[in-house]
């Protein structure tokens, strides 16, 4: 009777269940992904291609620590085959949908084989930690669909060797910052990932891991205490994160506000940030120029080779 209310609903037009959330329906897909978040959602497509219909749950934008269950939602998993989340408590909410999907789908959290540091659930930011969901998500569609292990594998193998340019033209853009310069500040505690693996000291944030509680001003005065202490070049505000708090904090302590930053999701039509490749990309040009306060000139375009004939870019 609840599926039946909630599609009554959307037929008559009240609700519409694709304002802002990415989706991907080729003719004749072999089976239906549903992915919690937009990041997952890139990367199941790119495994998947036409063989699948993908859609994600938390909208462009939206914030997964926060996110809130609309009707639409439950009507996308009674339809979905398979369900993925990140998990490691990012998707909290989700407990609340799950109940629906049908017995026979699938419900699969794609970093269920890595350890999270310090209960952080952002380890897609490392994009040597990226390239382990992508093998999961290949993997599983392959136990799935095993006529299309031929096509996943080549997806996954041509998807990798894109990956690994990017992790690459990371690496090039961080040697251009001076080493003592190379600090970061967040909104919140999404960019530790980032950090280690990037050679960055990452100094603090106003949220820590998740952004559902809001920071104390014993908490605010610390983290002004320590971009002092560090003498910070800048700090940085995340798409998916109320700005005002930091914009007080950089007047406080006289540093740069860096271009914004993408973690939790991909950027919207036209940003340049619409995937997670080139998300990662706007990032690090971001936080290059936030910190030294140049503007980028392409020094390290040549690690991105072919990546741009593959419309990637």
């Amino acid at each position: 009777m609840l599926y039946r209310f909630f599609w009554l609903i959307f037929l008559f037009g009240c609700i519409n269940p694709y304002e802002g959330i990415l989706y991907y329906h080729p003719k004749n897909c072999k089976f239906k992904v549903l992915t919690t978040i937009t990041i997952l959602y890139d990367f199941s497509k790119e495994i998947g291609k036409d063989r699948i219909c993908v859609e994600s749950l938390v909208p462009v934008g939206g914030d997964p620590h926060k996110y809130e269950p609309i009707p639409s939602d439950i009507i996308r998993i009674t339809k979905a085959d398979v369900i993925i989340a990140n998990g490691h408590h990012l998707e909290n909410w989700l407990s609340k949908l799950i109940s629906n999907k049908r017995k026979e789908a699938i419900y699969f959290e794609v970093a269920y084989n890595l350890e999270p540091y310090n209960k952080d659930p952002h380890l897609w930011m490392d994009v040597i930690y990226a390239m382990e969901y992508v093998k999961n998500i290949k993997d599983l569609f392959i136990r799935i669909d095993s006529e299309g292990k031929e096509i996943y594998q080549k997806n996954y193998e041509n998807y990798i060797n894109k990956l690994k340019k990017l992790d690459d033209f990371i690496k090039c853009v961080v040697e251009k910052i001076p080493s003592e310069d190379r600090k970061l500040i967040t909104t919140h505690d999404a960019y530790s990932y980032f950090s280690r693996r990037y050679g960055f000291e990452f100094v603090g944030s106003i949220w820590g891991i998740s952004t559902e509680d809001e920071p104390s001003v014993k908490e605010i005065k610390n983290l002004i205490n320590l971009i002092k202490e560090k003498k910070a070049k800048a700090v940085f505000i995340e798409t998916t994160v109320n700005p005002k708090i930091m914009e007080s904090i950089a007047k406080e302590t006289g540093v740069r506000i860096g271009d914004k930053l993408y973690g939790d999701s991909v950027g919207k039509e036209g940003s340049n940030a619409e995937t997670y490749i080139k998300m990662q990309i706007h990032n690090i040009i971001a936080i290059y120029e936030g910190i030294t306060g140049n503007k980028y000139k392409g020094e390290c375009d040549d690690k991105l080779e072919n990546i741009k004939s593959n419309s990637v870019l």
